[in-house]
């Protein structure tokens, strides 16, 4: 019984965007690696921001 309330309320979240699809998250990046078409890696760069860490 809480199961299916548990997930009733998903589904409503996922309709309203306020929640991922299942299969994926919301993360919080801080970096990007580059690669080249050969998957060797060239760069590394910082993207995120170090506020509330």
């Amino acid at each position: 019984m809480i199961l299916t309330a548990l997930n009733d309320y998903y589904q409503r979240l996922s309709k309203e965007n306020k929640v991922p699809q299942p299969g994926f998250s919301t993360e919080q990046i801080s970096y990007e690696i580059l690669i080249n078409q050969s998957g060797t890696p060239i760069q590394v760069n910082f993207i995120g921001s170090s506020e509330g860490e």
